[in-house]
């Protein structure tokens, strides 16, 4: 079932890209910030892909570990994919990106094997600052709910993004 609801979220995210004009571009960066939802924040580091221009849909992808457990022998990440669209459509250089998707909490023992993940949904709303026309920064909010969790979680992130 679970496999059957991410399989469906991709395929809705490709469909969003199919009317992406010639001149739109991704960006690619790192960033870092907070997560909450525990008895504790987390900090978090991780990989962006989004659109660097708004007027159209297009897919958001962000994959994040847990620098704290991985000290401790563990690999915890957490896989966000969804549809965005920014705004505004003109060459401004700030854009405005809502996205919602499908997430996944994944954690991996590295020195006792074992492992699971479970998946969940996500929602939120990214800012991009453009400081030239090949480099930018970023903030995003992402509020996520992950089956079989009382607790939902939220980041706060801040990056630096290249643009494709």
């Amino acid at each position: 079932m679970r496999l059957t609801t991410l399989a469906a979220a991709v395929t809705f995210a490709a469909s969003c890209v199919g009317n992406v004009r010639a001149q739109s571009k991704m960006a690619v960066g790192i960033e870092g910030g907070a997560l909450s939802g525990f008895d504790e924040s987390l900090f978090q580091l991780g990989l962006r892909v989004t659109p660097s221009r708004g007027g159209y849909g297009s897919v958001d992808f962000a994959f994040a570990t847990l620098p704290d457990y991985l000290l401790n022998g563990t690999l915890v990440f957490l896989m966000d994919l969804g549809v965005t669209y920014g705004a505004p459509r003109d060459s401004s250089p700030v854009f405005v990106f809502p996205h919602g998707g499908v997430s996944m909490l994944g954690v991996v023992g590295l020195s006792n094997g074992g492992g699971g993940a479970e998946v969940g949904y996500n929602v939120g709303a990214g800012l991009l600052v453009l400081a030239s026309p090949r480099i930018g920064v970023t903030v995003d909010y992402t509020y996520r709910r992950i089956s079989g969790g009382e607790v939902p979680l939220s980041s706060i992130t801040f990056g630096l993004m290249f643009m494709h």
